[in-house]
């Protein structure tokens, strides 16, 4: 139901006509543009060339939403993102190319309902079991919240009849036997979806492990280190037939520097000659930054490395001072980039990001950022960086807060606030606010 309404406020902003600047909205990232499925081109749009369709601005922004919200459901797991991608795409064509159907709220209603069945799909049971190093049990089977610990012996191991043989199968045979297991029951539509929920549930039920055991003063971290096996055993529950899965843990690759690895070398040699000149307190704020931009990389949870990339940007471009981190670090930003690389930067997708971060940090999201994310706020941060130490080198600032001062002169608020200006919304309203009361100042 939450889908069909999202979908319906969605689809009547395409079908009531609404005036767009291009331009402006693909300054703001807020741009899309793809073909029409060959389905719904008819010979007269073919002939008049009409074969692509354009989101901007709101629309844009609409369309991901609803995709991101779609994707987040487990019933539509058993698609791939491109699959879920076209079939969105699809209805979203659809129902711009027959707006005099669809302006009908009941024919809009149908179709609408009729997409929700075509990519919904019921859910399936299934069992899935992990082994845990760095833990045995003397008294099974143990009940930990809504997960069971339990053991397996060999001959449970062989009963299974896995299709897996000689040296995997003595791998897989030593992390379950001399181990405990964790029994989860699960629900889905891709069995490799399911595996990666239930090792998420398995490695949550031992962070409740060690967060009660813990307690107890003979206990020490170096005893709770559990860690869950790369393999794991799954039946669907309607087949009762055990397969078995394997996922590779996230190890280095190593690098060798070589002549096209030279050049950041001196990037990052000419950058520590501007740094250096800096005062204590302004080193101190851009090698924060870089650690915890390292520190990003260094983590495998995409919500920890969307936590330390945010305080990277904290620690360029905010103080104490600063109520409203995200709004500042959003226009600022936009100031730093324009001024370097000549273009604006999508700065609502930052507060998005900061958005997320802070209900993250707050307790109210676990597991939300995605791999995109990461990557896109990984871009923001490491460019918002390079353009900092650009412009402190450009201004002779040795000073954090007479950098700021320069950058936020009377010309640059006024051109940001015209930029601003050209949205609506509530984070929009709340950068103008801010703004408005900076310009206050030169009056």
């Amino acid at each position: 139901m939450e889908h069909q309404s999202a979908l319906r406020k969605f689809l009547k902003t395409i079908l009531i006509p609404q005036q767009k600047d291009s331009k402006k909205s693909f300054l703001s990232g807020g741009f899309m543009q793809r073909r029409i499925d060959e389905k719904l081109l008819t010979p007269e749009l073919k002939k008049s060339g009409k074969i692509f369709f354009t989101l901007e601005g709101d629309e844009f922004k609409g369309f991901e939403k609803i995709q991101r919200n779609l994707r987040q459901d487990i019933s539509t797991e058993y698609l791939k993102d491109r699959e879920l991608g076209d079939a969105l795409w699809y209805l979203l064509c659809d129902v711009y190319l027959n707006k005099e159907v669809y302006r009908n709220s009941e024919s809009l209603k149908r179709r609408i309902e009729k997409f929700i069945q075509q990519i919904c799909k019921p859910l399936k049971d299934y069992e899935v079991i992990f082994g845990v190093s760095n833990l045995s049990i003397k008294k099974y089977p143990l009940q930990i919240w809504d997960v069971a610990l339990n053991k397996l012996t060999k001959e449970d191991l062989e009963r299974m009849e896995l299709k897996i043989g000689g040296k995997l199968k003595e791998l897989l045979f030593k992390k379950f036997i001399k181990n405990a297991v964790v029994i989860i029951a699960m629900q889905g539509n891709n069995s490799g979806f399911v595996v990666e929920r239930a090792r998420e549930k398995a490695e949550f039920a031992l962070k409740v492990l060690q967060v009660y055991f813990n307690e107890l003063i003979e206990i020490h971290d170096e005893n709770l280190l559990f860690d869950v096996s790369d393999f794991a055993l799954i039946r669907g529950k309607e087949i009762n037939k055990w397969a078995w899965s394997w996922k590779r843990k996230r190890s280095p690759f190593g690098i060798s520097i070589g002549d096209s690895l030279l050049a950041s070398i001196t990037k990052a040699n000419d950058h520590f000659k501007v740094i250096s000149y800096l005062n204590p307190n302004f080193q101190s704020r851009v090698q924060r930054a870089i650690y915890w931009l390292g520190s990003a990389i260094e983590e495998e949870a995409f919500d920890h490395k969307m936590i330390h990339l945010c305080t990277a940007l904290e620690s360029l471009l905010t103080s104490r001072s600063d109520k409203r981190k995200g709004e500042v670090i959003a226009y600022r930003m936009v100031i730093l980039n324009h001024l370097t690389e000549g273009n604006f930067p999508d700065p609502f997708r930052l507060m998005w990001f900061y958005e997320l971060r802070s209900r993250i940090v707050h307790g109210s999201a676990i597991g939300q950022t995605t791999k995109s994310d990461y990557l896109n706020l990984q871009d923001i941060t490491t460019r918002t960086l390079f353009s900092l130490i650009t412009q402190i080198k450009q201004l002779n600032a040795k000073d954090y807060f007479d950098l700021i001062s320069q950058l936020e002169n009377e010309v640059n608020l006024k051109l940001v606030k015209s930029y601003f200006e050209g949205f609506k919304g509530e984070w929009p309203q709340s950068i103008l606010q801010i703004l408005n009361e900076k310009l206050e100042k030169f009056k």
